[in-house]
């Protein structure tokens, strides 16, 4: 084989290796958009638990920890050059209202609290690898949201096995979430009790006073509702809170002094100017998911106390959008 021949053997192969290797060096401009918010939360009071208001993304080296990031004021896509062939780990945190205190070292570990969440602007996080070839134009990035969401509708009374309530009306006044986690992070898991579960909002009760959060009390309460129910009247309008997961697996019914305990549901309502608590235990929830409560009935009194102890034969299943039956004594 003359010299000629082996020189173009050879510079065929380069060619071939360079068409089939990613060059490490060459930059790649990578459009990352949000596609459809990953959910089982639908049916909401809120028109729109979908909504982007803004996001950013955080794209990390795996290999060296070198990252770059990017924000978008609206939904829109957040374009960003990488190198191709190189390793990346993706990160999109959704809706945060204060961009400019997010970790850039951690951005998974930036600790969030229930307050930075509202109707109509849910946090959101997402995660994916990424290693970039020449010509990739567009990546999707999927996202939850960090709250799970309660609904409860239908709400009725039957004092036929309590002759002493007979003929009475029931005024239900409040209905809010007790002992909720104040605090999480984007990345953690939702069933560990990290240190971010150091901080509760309505423990043994609702917070009255000076203590009320409005961006809180917007999530957790539905208050001075002033309905009144009897045998014929129910309540039929729709409610919806938003809270973080609570993994505590240890309760607690104290009322003297607080302890982790489980995340209520607590209807607050008087009879004959008496106040009466009808709290319901809601289960350990993985973030983004949803608890449905329909059809409540209340036969008698309830406790004295928000934390006096769960209400016998109250149920609530976790089906996504199934509802369950609840009876309140």
């Amino acid at each position: 084989m003359n010299t000629d021949m082996r020189l173009r053997r050879l510079l065929i192969g380069f060619l071939l290796l360079a068409c089939t290797k990613p060059q490490e060096d060459a930059l790649v401009s990578v459009s990352f958009r949000l596609c459809s918010q990953e959910t089982k939360v639908t049916g909401a009071t809120y028109a729109d638990e979908s909504a982007v208001t803004c996001w950013s993304v955080f794209v990390i080296d795996s290999s060296t920890g070198w990252f770059r990031h990017g924000s978008s004021a609206d939904s829109a896509p957040v374009v960003l050059p990488l190198k191709a062939g190189r390793p990346y780990r993706c990160l999109a945190l959704v809706n945060y209202p204060r961009a400019d205190l997010i970790s850039a070292e951690d951005p998974a570990g930036t600790v969030v609290s229930l307050a930075d969440n509202a109707p109509g602007r849910l946090l959101m996080f997402g995660e994916r690898t990424l290693m970039p070839v020449a010509g990739m134009s567009e990546v999707p990035l999927s996202v939850r949201r960090l709250v799970v969401k309660l609904t409860i509708r239908g709400i009725s009374v039957d004092f036929s096995s309590c002759p002493e309530w007979a003929g009475k009306t029931l005024h239900l006044r409040h209905i809010y979430v007790t002992n909720a986690c104040l605090y999480s992070t984007y990345g953690e898991d939702p069933f560990s009790v990290s240190p971010a579960r150091s901080a509760w909002y309505n423990t043994l009760g609702w917070h009255g006073g000076g203590s009320v959060s409005a961006a809180l009390d917007a999530l957790l309460a539905d208050r001075d509702l002033d309905v009144a129910l009897d045998e014929v009247h129910p309540y039929s309008d729709a409610h919806t809170f938003y809270f973080y997961p609570n993994p505590t697996d240890v309760d607690s019914f104290r009322t003297d002094t607080w302890s982790p305990r489980h995340t209520r549901l607590v209807l607050e309502a008087a009879v004959d100017g008496e106040t009466y608590y009808y709290p319901i235990d809601i289960p350990a929830l993985g973030r983004n998911s949803v608890c449905s409560a329909t059809d409540i009935v209340i036969h008698g009194p309830g406790w004295k106390h928000p934390e006096g102890g769960t209400v016998a034969d109250a149920t609530v299943e976790v089906n996504w959008n199934t509802a369950s039956a609840i009876t309140l004594d």
